[in-house]
């Protein structure tokens, strides 16, 4: 019970309203709940953090409202999952316990993924492109499009989108730094990052890393972010107090996609879409010291809050690949649909949903423990 009145008082900050075209916020930072009951929820112990995992059950098919999904998140305090609908132009916030759809976000670009700030109170997306006048209707060939794209900010306490910051040629994936000081943003046609201040929302930096860049992750202690470089096939390391590009890592595989990087610091885990491999990088030779076939096109990856295990969404082979970590093996793939693509965790690590981008579903999973 004391865990359920932790994440009540929790819960009831986070609120969801109409959206509104205002792009200044009258929100203040003392509308956030109390830190310290955030702080409570993040360091408890879960059952599940000591359990081993046994299977995965589907137990809910989401398709109402749903239209070509990219990418999924889970607000910090478990109760909301986050949606991006790509193509439907809209994200959509979804009730974790009821299913219930509570709030649609209307967007003028296309949403594809998501960063959050200040313990869910600010949630960032990217848009792939923006829909808006002056911008072509038809993408054409992807590779040849040129026009710069936004990132927006939806504040959950005033219930709008209150910044949209111009960032590069089909922003992707959002890096939050450990301190939330940083925004970083994966620019896939302009072969760059962008990098934003998070209180002032200001452009301080563009970096130049590889062909097509897309995941991106901080180390814990802030001091570097990856970068996989999709086209390139290779993976930058950035030095955060220069914002510079230290090193290129090559022979990572062939098209690097989504990245997770443990808590100690020690190994990242990375998918490789174009030979169907999850990697694992050593942080501290920066070398790729292991492999594993998952399935085919392996896309987005997440994993537990007790790195015991990874969770591999195979676009292609339309399954969900379950990594054990500490031997680093596969223990089984489960049955998704065909276009497999976000996946992301909830607080008590029970439940997975999993975006469905061909079909146009979100399947929820049960994870069943031993």
């Amino acid at each position: 019970m004391k865990n359920y009145l932790i994440l009540f008082i929790l819960f009831s900050f986070f609120s969801c309203g109409n959206e509104s075209k205002n792009i200044s916020s009258s929100a203040s930072k003392a509308d956030l709940s109390d830190t310290n009951v955030i702080a409570q929820v993040k360091n408890q112990i879960f059952e599940s953090d000591t359990l081993e995992f046994a299977s995965l059950k589907n137990v809910k098919r989401l398709t109402n409202g749903i239209n070509n999904p990219k990418s999924v998140i889970i607000s910090p305090n478990g109760l909301y999952a986050y949606i991006n609908n790509l193509e439907g132009m809209n994200t959509m916030i979804i009730n974790t316990e009821t299913y219930d759809t509570v709030k649609v976000i209307q967007h003028t670009g296309k949403p594809v993924e998501f960063g959050i700030t200040d313990s869910g109170r600010f949630v960032w997306i990217s848009y792939f492109r923006l829909m808006e006048k002056g911008y072509p209707r038809e993408l054409g060939q992807e590779r040849s499009y040129r026009y710069k794209s936004i990132v927006v900010v939806y504040d959950t306490l005033s219930q709008e989108l209150v910044q949209r910051i111009e960032v590069g040629i089909i922003p992707k994936v959002i890096a939050v730094s450990p301190d939330e000081k940083l925004i970083l943003v994966a620019n896939w046609n302009s072969y760059d990052i962008t990098v934003i201040e998070n209180k002032t929302y200001n452009v301080i930096k563009t970096i130049k890393v590889g062909v097509i860049p897309r995941g991106v992750k901080f180390t814990p202690d802030g001091k570097f972010a990856y970068v996989c470089n999709f086209g390139g096939s290779t993976i930058s390391k950035i030095n955060i107090t220069d914002l510079e590009v230290e090193k290129t890592i090559t022979n990572v595989g062939y098209k690097p996609r989504d990245l997770v990087i443990t808590n100690d610091g020690k190994y990242a885990y990375f998918s490789c879409f174009g030979d169907g491999y999850l990697r694992k990088l050593d942080l501290e030779t920066d070398k790729v010291v292991d492999k594993i076939r998952t399935g085919s096109e392996p896309r987005s990856i997440c994993i537990t809050r007790n790195n015991k295990y990874l969770f591999v969404t195979n676009y292609k082979s339309a399954n969900i690949s379950v990594i054990d970590v500490d031997n680093f093996k596969l223990l089984n793939n489960y049955s998704s649909d065909v276009g497999a693509v976000g996946v992301a965790l909830t607080l008590d690590m029970k439940h997975l949903w999993v975006t469905n981008q061909r079909t146009g579903s979100v399947i929820i999973y049960e994870i069943h423990y031993k």
